[in-house]
């Protein structure tokens, strides 16, 4: 059986064979973390490039429980997008397509 650890997890393989994969934080009172917690540990872990951490933010937010009609959450995730490109071009990330 191999060894219990993030290092071992499927998310390597997920993000390798480019599936459509997001992170959360599941309940955060009981499991202690953050979003940024959580993505920090995906990008040190995994070695995530600035598009493969962009795709993943992105994904979350387009497969979230977005209550309202297409177009709004169309909107939203657009919107999402442009938030995301702003912070990365703040701290300096590459741009991705």
């Amino acid at each position: 059986m191999p060894e219990l650890s993030i290092e071992n997890h499927a998310f390597r393989k997920m993000v390798t064979n480019r599936l459509s994969v997001s992170l959360s934080t599941d309940n955060k009172l009981i499991s202690n973390t953050t979003m940024t917690k959580e993505l920090m540990l995906a990008v040190h872990t995994f070695g995530l490039s600035p598009k493969q951490l962009k795709e993943i933010v992105i994904t979350g937010y387009k497969r979230s429980f977005y209550y309202g009609p297409y177009v709004e959450r169309r909107e939203y995730s657009r919107k999402v997008m442009d938030w995301y490109d702003e912070v990365a071009e703040k701290h300096n990330v590459p741009k991705v397509g």
